[in-house]
């Protein structure tokens, strides 16, 4: 149990070094989880239950009202570095999406940047797996794939297989 424990306390301070408090602070919200793993990190010294808005001592909420364009690419961009984060921290990292096919835009565009960042950074591609299942009677194979990488600066650096169920 003392790899794992130590695993996971690489994983909060990789998360904390790439996030910053205020950033790890977002990322309970989204996640409340994520606080049993924030708590590892004794080497903290600006623990996210510390994050505060100066002015009114409680922590900023990320979807308060009508999501901007801006907030959700702030999002996006949390998610991002959150998933390199735990990708740098010594193990490989399975990534998997279901029912894509059902995926709005905005989601399909997330999924893009996410397999961006991963695909460009060599560090991460090597331990990093992500899996995309869908429906093919509900969209083409051809147009989702094109959708998800296009952008990546070196498409021969990640490798699509395939696999039809059914």
């Amino acid at each position: 149990f003392q790899n794992d424990f130590d695993y996971c306390s690489r994983v909060s301070k990789a998360v904390f070094e790439a996030l910053g408090p205020t950033g790890v602070g977002y990322l309970i919200q989204l996640v409340p989880s994520f606080q049993r793993i924030a708590d590892l990190d004794s080497s903290n010294h600006h623990h996210p239950k510390d994050v505060t808005s100066e002015k009114s001592n409680k922590l900023v909420p990320i979807n308060a009202g009508n999501e901007s364009v801006l907030s959700r690419l702030r999002r996006e961009n949390l998610l991002c570095a959150f998933v390199v984060a735990v990708a740098r921290a010594g193990r490989p990292l399975f990534l998997f999406y279901d029912d894509v096919q059902w995926a709005d835009a905005s989601t399909v565009e997330f999924l893009q940047k996410l397999i961006k960042h991963l695909a460009d950074n060599n560090e991460t591609r090597t331990k990093t797996m992500v899996c995309v299942a869908y429906r093919d009677d509900e969209v083409k194979q051809s147009d989702l794939v094109d959708r998800l990488t296009a952008n990546i600066k070196t498409p021969q650096s990640i490798k699509i297989t395939e696999i039809k169920l059914g």
